[in-house]
C-alpha cells in the first residue's frame, strides 16, 4: 500500500492514466486496507491462521492475474479503469490479511503462561 506514491508514474505512463485516475486507484487500494479491514479477522477468527493467510493469497493473486491479462479491448464490457480498481480494491483487501495476520500469530505461537 505504501508504495503505490513510488510506482504511480510508471504506472500511469504505461497504462495511460491521468493524475486523478492514479488518485481514484489510491482511494481503492486504501478502500481495501481499510474498509475491507474488518474481513481477515473475521477469517482469523472463524477459520484459523493458515486459511486466513490462504485466501489473503488468493485474493492478491485474483487482483494480479486480472491486472496482467487486461488489455484494453478485453473484456469488452469493462474499461481497463474499471478492471484496475477492481484490482487495487482486491490488493488492499489482502494486504489486511498480511498485517491481521502478522499481527495475530505471535498471539497464538506463544501463548501466555
Amino acid at each position: 500500500v505504501l508504495t503505490n506514491g513510488v510506482s504511480v508514474q510508471d504506472f500511469n505512463d504505461y497504462y495511460g492514466l491521468s493524475t486523478k485516475d492514479s488518485d481514484t486507484l489510491y482511494s481503492c487500494l486504501n478502500f481495501g486496507a481499510c474498509a475491507l479491514s474488518f474481513i481477515p479477522g473475521l477469517c482469523y477468527d472463524r477459520f484459523g491462521s493458515v486459511a486466513a493467510m490462504l485466501l489473503g493469497m488468493l485474493i492478491f493473486n485474483a487482483g494480479l492475474v486480472l491486472q496482467i491479462v487486461w488489455t484494453p479491448s478485453f473484456p469488452e464490457w469493462l474499461t481497463t479503469m474499471e478492471g484496475l480498481m477492481f484490482c487495487y480494491v482486491c490488493f488492499g483487501c489482502a494486504s489486511s490479511f498480511f498485517n491481521v495476520i502478522g499481527s495475530f500469530v505471535p498471539l497464538t505461537a506463544f501463548p501466555a503462561k
